[in-house]
């Protein structure tokens, strides 16, 4: 009975952190390929990787304010192993552009990763969190262009590649 009841509690406790992740973030009809492949957007999926390294029980992807880059470089204190990575920032930019299709103010790679100690190139650093995919298209080499490119992501979209439940990249149908 007693193993039944741990089963079971950690069942609820495991839904209720899977639920904790959510965003006010609404990406554009236009933007409907940059879901994952469970339909999740860019910014429900950023919630559920920074989830998985920064431990708070709830993690809110704001909505972006067009007015000023809301996702802004990582600070000190948020130099985490989730958030120091070309996987998280792709997803990160994506989300931005998903909510207001404008491209002048995606941040560079290296101004965003500017305060981290250890980046990830290529790659996340975790196991894929339960409850979320990271899109094929968030694999993209950031490093050689310095920027999140959309029409790159969209490219690989279209080109049916699937990813990741994993740390690596995305693979063909």
């Amino acid at each position: 009975m007693s193993l039944l009841l741990a089963v079971l509690w950690n069942g609820v406790v495991r839904f209720s952190i899977a639920m904790a992740q959510s965003t006010d973030a609404k990406c554009q009809e236009a933007f409907t390929w940059m879901t994952n492949t469970i339909g999740q957007d860019a910014c429900l999926v950023a919630a559920y990787l920074f989830y998985a390294c920064n431990g708070i029980s709830e993690e809110t992807i704001p909505a972006f304010d067009t007015t000023f880059n809301m996702y802004d470089p990582l600070t000190q204190q948020e130099d985490l192993e989730c958030g120091c990575n070309t996987v998280v920032y792709s997803i990160l930019m994506a989300c931005q552009l998903c909510q207001a299709n404008i491209t002048y103010n995606v941040l560079a790679w290296t101004e965003y990763a500017q305060n981290c100690v250890n980046k990830t190139i290529l790659s996340y650093p975790r196991p894929v969190p339960s409850g979320t995919a990271i899109p094929a298209w968030a694999y993209q080499n950031v490093t050689k262009s310095n920027r999140f490119n959309g029409s790159e992501a969209l490219d690989v979209s279209q080109q049916g590649k699937v990813c990741c439940s994993a740390r690596r990249g995305p693979t063909d149908i």
